[in-house]
């Protein structure tokens, strides 16, 4: 896997991903047209346990402190390559908790078993949740993402979905409702000329 941390490392992971890029990006980077900023995406939702579920789509709305994600395609011009992930998992009685939990209990056992399935014209990672679990035993809280052996690139202009898969035949008898929080966390590359 090529550094996010370098221009080189950046550049290998465009460069692998150039056929999905377009014309007026390529051109950009030509013409050293590039803005690079870190980036952290987060999502908080409250997740029903059982079948699949849209974590990210058409439907996601950018709300403060609850999501950084405004529906599911970015603006043509912007790449955003993920390298770092991470799941915290909270619960309450209460249904519309998502910007005030703290996120760090154990995954339940039907959470534990689930995936993360990652879409963009194809499918770009798949994911099992008790590798991406928050799950505190580091010295910072970068120790606690899942570093991914190959990022994740999300090319502006097309839609791309988070979707949670649970295993077949799991089902949630209990009355707390469940609360996801998905991190990713990269380098968002934009067109010094796109809005």
């Amino acid at each position: 896997m090529n550094s996010l941390n370098t221009q080189e490392g950046i550049s290998g992971v465009l460069n692998f991903n150039k056929s999905r890029l377009s014309t007026q990006f390529k051109d950009s980077a030509s013409d050293g047209q590039l803005k690079f900023m870190d980036s952290f995406h987060i999502l908080r939702k409250q997740v029903d346990v059982g079948n699949r579920q849209f974590l990210v789509d058409s439907t996601t709305k950018k709300i403060d402190g609850v999501s950084d994600f405004d529906q599911n395609k970015f603006e043509p011009g912007k790449v955003l390559i993920v390298d770092r992930i991470k799941i915290g998992y909270d619960k309450d009685t209460d249904e519309g908790k998502e910007g005030v939990l703290g996120y760090q209990k154990a995954l339940p056992p039907a959470f534990r078993n689930a995936k993360l399935v990652i879409t963009q014209d194809g499918k770009l990672g798949e994911y099992p949740l008790s590798e991406l679990v928050n799950k505190y035993t580091g010295n910072s809280i970068q120790d606690d993402y899942l570093m991914l052996k190959h990022p994740i690139v999300l090319v502006g202009g097309s839609e791309f979905v988070f979707e949670l898969v649970f295993p077949k035949g799991v089902s949630d008898t209990g009355t707390e409702k469940h609360y996801l929080e998905l991190t990713a966390s990269g380098i968002v590359v934009q067109r010094s000329t796109a809005a």
